[in-house]
């Protein structure tokens, strides 16, 4: 069953203002040195929080001289349930890596999960889950 805003499963994209909002509250900030903050997404949509976690991930590596590829490969994870969000998710996140100059090819496959995040096991702990609900 599609729904009028969402697709099947329901999704409602978070404005970029609130993403601001949000990852500056939690001092996911590119001024903060973010090589060892593990973030999660566990509902990434199109990859509006993902694209700004990205450029802030970026931004402190050259700040702070921090290998970003590296960071971005074992400190990030998007989860999408969605096959038709997550495929948009997986564009924008290497069109924007793209941009960056690095072997984007070269991604590791725990960046992006297309499952149901709610029966997902992790290994690890986080420091910052971004769930933000309708």
């Amino acid at each position: 069953m599609n729904r009028k805003s969402g697709r099947q499963h329901g999704e409602v994209f978070t404005n970029l203002n609130i993403v601001h909002f949000i990852l500056d509250e939690v001092g996911y900030r590119s001024t903060v040195d973010l090589r060892n903050i593990k973030i999660l997404e566990p509902a990434a949509g199109e990859g509006v929080f993902a694209l700004e976690i990205i450029k802030r991930l970026k931004d402190s590596s050259t700040k702070f001289g921090f290998d970003f590829f590296d960071a971005l490969n074992n400190q990030v994870c998007f989860v999408e349930i969605d096959d038709e969000s997550f495929q948009i998710l997986k564009s924008n996140v290497i069109q924007l890596i793209k941009g960056f100059d690095i072997p984007w090819q070269d991604l590791d496959d725990r960046l992006f999960i297309n499952e149901n995040y709610l029966k997902l096991e992790f290994s690890g702990q986080y420091n910052c889950i971004f769930g933000i609900p309708p």
